[in-house]
């Protein structure tokens, strides 16, 4: 479970659409006056869950961005998906970008 601390002056709403209750996320959409604001998501993949990213994390993740994509919606994603990105066998799985 996340906990996230906005300064009141920020006008967002949560996308409890986009999170799963398979993936420690939280998904909220920026808002601003006169624009379509955007989409900040904050994943985090537990360090036991395996050496690599399993396949089901990666579909459940692909299915939340492809939603993402379809409505047109311009996304940053942040958090810990405890990948080593210095051994390079580590994250093949991962092929988001």
């Amino acid at each position: 479970m996340f906990n996230l601390f906005i300064s009141s002056s920020v006008l967002y709403n949560r996308r409890l659409d986009l999170e799963l209750d398979d993936i420690e996320c939280l998904w909220i959409k920026v808002l601003f006056p006169k624009s379509n604001g955007f989409l900040i998501g904050f994943i985090y993949r537990p360090p036991g869950s395996s050496k690599h990213l399993s396949k089901f994390f990666n579909c459940k993740l692909e299915s939340i961005l492809t939603n993402i994509s379809l409505e047109n919606e311009e996304c940053i994603l942040i958090g810990d998906m405890n990948c080593n990105y210095l051994v390079n066998t580590d994250h093949k799985e991962l092929n988001l970008f």
